[in-house]
């Protein structure tokens, strides 16, 4: 009897964990989406609007192990904080930062699909 109790409890709390680990982890995943659809989103606003830089500073914390991310993120930062007005280095680091997040997140979205886009505003 002790030992079918036992093996319920244990049965029970595993499924639990399993079940917060697996929240965790979508909600993990659904912060890095949210987070590229606003850089995407604001990718046209010149001067930075309060929301990129919002996005732009959550990028260490919620990407704090992907050192390629952070450091692309820091070159952009670095070139945004500049004053340089040149927009094809502006367009490059963006690209290099929106390309990176969406390789972590496995999309398939090229750098010759992020410069198309950015490639767009100037039209407009």
């Amino acid at each position: 009897m002790l030992q079918l109790l036992a093996t319920v409890l244990c049965g029970g709390l595993a499924g639990a964990f399993v079940s917060i680990g697996i929240g965790r982890y979508y909600r993990k995943k659904d912060e890095k989406i949210q987070l590229l659809l606003g850089l995407m989103k604001n990718r046209k606003n010149k001067p930075p609007s309060a929301e990129l830089a919002y996005i732009l500073n959550s990028i260490d914390i919620v990407f704090v192990n992907k050192t390629k991310i952070v450091s692309a993120y820091h070159d952009y930062r670095d070139y945004l904080l500049s004053m340089q007005k040149n927009d094809m280095e502006r367009n490059s680091g963006f690209i290099k930062l929106v390309t990176e997040i969406s390789k972590e997140l496995n999309f398939k979205i090229s750098k010759e699909d992020i410069d198309k886009c950015i490639g767009l505003e100037e039209l407009s």
